[in-house]
């Protein structure tokens, strides 16, 4: 807006501008200053290997944390290229997600993928309480997660995803007036 809005408009983004930067550095780029090493989930992703003749047991979900198991499952297949499978083990109560890694890895892997549940949980949670939203818009607040940590950018005309579908109310007759 301050570079091509109109004269009104430019007045007042260049306004916002000073004040945006008088609170925050823009010298430094944003990616450099949130990737710490040490606290990069993927910083080992060139010593992790996929092995495909193991099927190892990484970790153990309540059925009803399988939607979200399945993006750690996703982040190691797009992050490390090591596929996952979920098995059943408790009687329709909890699956287990199984991964094709070395033995040395799982740790690790197991690490990251603890990381990404608990995360999704706590945002979702703080933003389930602070905004209103219902959980017909938890799978896509999960989506967008996702999208942000893997830095996939939407494509131009994308849809973003669509929210559960609520029951639909059907018009009912119209009520009965009392007799007069």
């Amino acid at each position: 807006m301050a570079e091509r809005g109109t004269i009104h408009e430019v007045a007042i983004a260049e306004i916002k501008l000073a004040s945006l930067r008088s609170r925050y550095d823009f010298s430094v780029s944003p990616t450099a200053a949130a990737i710490n090493p040490e606290e990069d989930l993927f910083s080992s992703a060139a010593r992790i290997r996929p092995d495909r003749k193991a099927s190892r047991r990484l970790m153990v979900f309540d059925i009803k944390d399988t939607s979200i198991g399945n993006y750690a499952k996703w982040v190691l297949m797009e992050g490390f290229q090591i596929d996952g499978v979920w098995r059943n083990i408790a009687r329709g109560t909890a699956t287990a997600l199984y991964v094709g890694a070395k033995a040395e890895d799982i740790p690790h892997l197991r690490h990251i993928a603890e990381v990404v549940i608990e995360r999704f949980k706590n945002l979702w949670k703080t933003f389930f309480e602070t905004t209103g939203a219902d959980s017909s818009d938890e799978p896509a607040f999960y989506a967008g997660l996702y999208d942000g940590l893997m830095r996939e950018p939407r494509k131009a005309g994308q849809a973003v995803p669509r929210r559960n579908g609520r029951a639909k109310k059907g018009r009912g007759k119209a009520p009965r007036q009392a007799p007069t």
